[in-house]
């Protein structure tokens, strides 16, 4: 009896906290990823690494870097039986986190409860001062993104940004005339503290890495 219900606690732990023994197997290169339950989320443990015509090597070219992509693209190429995670799915994430309304909210002017949510999936080297503890073993590293209008790659070992399916909208006084600019929506963690953006925008000609969630 005993030992069943030290079982049972520890398959509730792995269920909350994460689990990366599981893998995955991208059949279009042959690339394996790792993958991590956190709540009732499979995500891959890594950043996507399919080199797309249109896509790059960050500053510090590595596999476990994974590579960069615009808006456009981020959508059609992940592999079969996943998908890029909307703006609602990485919210889902941060609540798992302890992220509350507020935190989720940019524009709410409340902030500061969502502690240390960011460190919990940063990974535990390469940010400088503001390393994370990994606790749900996401690994997200401080690969920065590709900024098209500046054409170059910015925050590199300060910022780790993924894209969400979703975009954002408002609108622009140019030349006397009011204009609507979409932009794709993203997160990011940053290396100047603990802390995650969730619902972050992007020029979509931007170019960002990639975590693939599971159908």
């Amino acid at each position: 009896m005993n030992q069943l219900c030290i079982l049972c606690a520890c398959s509730i732990f792995l269920f909350s906290c994460g689990n990366s023994n599981s893998s995955f197997t991208d059949t279009r290169d042959g690339e394996i990823y790792k993958t991590v339950q956190i709540g009732n989320q499979i995500w891959m443990a890594e950043n996507l690494r399919f080199d797309s015509p249109n896509s790059m090597e960050g500053d510090k070219a590595s596999p476990q870097n994974g590579r960069f992509y615009t808006w456009e693209e981020a959508q059609k190429i992940v592999p079969d039986g996943w998908h890029l995670p909307s703006g609602e799915e990485w919210d889902v994430l941060g609540k798992q986190l302890g992220m509350s309304e507020c935190d989720l909210n940019p524009n709410c002017t409340r902030k500061g409860q969502d502690g240390h949510v960011g460190e919990k999936l940063k990974s535990t080297s390469g940010w400088g001062d503001g390393n994370g503890i990994d606790k749900y073993e996401f690994n997200a590293l401080p690969v920065g993104f590709y900024h098209f209008e500046k054409n170059q790659v910015k925050f590199n070992g300060e910022m780790a940004p993924f894209w969400s399916t979703s975009e954002s909208s408002y609108t622009s006084q140019e030349n006397g005339e009011q204009v609507r600019i979409v932009k794709g929506r993203g997160v990011a963690l940053h290396g100047y503290g603990p802390m995650i953006t969730i619902r972050k925008t992007f020029d979509k000609m931007d170019k960002l890495p990639i975590r693939c969630i599971k159908d």
